[in-house]
């Protein structure tokens, strides 16, 4: 399988991380370029002898921060990391760790350009008249591999950002052109005011992945027609409280 130079919903996990110049032995340090962003990269991360792995943003407005490289207080023998930072492509990095140093490691940006997707959504009813932002997501099917994870865990990357939704139901996103591989990328509207997950929008075929989410392309046709396949927690209720039963074609399973 190919490990793409690529140009969950993440959990900031600062415990894992610390800035640069702290004394810590047993440790791999990420330094950045001026044009990246710190609090804004992404790292998913999986040391020898871990079964899940971290994943970390760094810390703001930093050049370079560490990530710890102990395993039940034992140093780890190596590291295999998927890294993000808007604009630039997706990196993987696969690492030996010796037993008493520390490691540096130098994030190259390769810049992607964005691809512009307009979408219309159609059956409305079905963010249950919630007031939403999008968020996109590239979710790496092939990064759970070379991770040595289980297929239930992919990798899932916040890309663009939030967006509105107009009164006619359209939308506009910005998503990186990565290259069509096994990975795709997953539209969810979210609350304004709670940010709570109301529903995944689910584009028509042939555009539609095989998750269900938006297949990578190089350029989308006009006018793309989205779905919305609504959360149960979002769901309206009646005058009784007992939630709106839902039609069939609302569930999510298929995806």
């Amino acid at each position: 399988m190919k490990r793409p130079f690529l140009a969950g919903v993440a959990v900031v996990a600062m415990g894992a991380a610390f800035a640069a110049g702290q004394t810590l032995r047993h440790h791999v340090e990420i330094k950045l370029p001026p044009s990246v962003s710190s609090e804004r990269f992404f790292v998913r991360y999986v040391l020898t002898g871990q079964k899940l792995g971290e994943w970390v943003y760094a810390p703001p407005g930093v050049p370079s921060f560490g990530i710890a490289t102990l395993v039940n207080g034992r140093p780890a023998q190596g590291m295999k990391a998927i890294l993000y930072a808007p604009g630039c492509a997706v990196r993987t990095l696969d690492l030996k760790l010796p037993d008493d140093a520390t490691i540096q490691y130098s994030f190259v940006c390769n810049p992607v350009r964005n691809v512009e997707v307009n979408g219309v959504l159609v059956r409305p009813d079905r963010l249950w008249q919630h007031t939403v932002k999008l968020q996109t997501r590239y979710t790496a099917r092939w990064a759970t591999q070379f991770l040595g994870l289980d297929e239930t865990l992919p990798v899932s990357i916040v890309v663009g950002e939030m967006t509105g939704l107009s009164a006619e139901g359209r939308f506009r996103l910005a998503v990186p052109e990565f290259p069509q591989d096994s990975g795709e990328f997953e539209v969810w509207a979210k609350d304004e005011g709670t940010g709570a997950v109301v529903a995944k929008l689910v584009p028509d075929a042939p555009m539609r992945a095989r998750m269900g989410g938006l297949a990578v392309r190089k350029e989308y046709p006009p006018d793309l027609t989205f779905t919305p396949c609504a959360a149960s927690s979002a769901r309206s209720h009646d005058k009784t409280g007992f939630a709106i039963r839902p039609d069939r074609s609302d569930a999510c399973d298929p995806f």
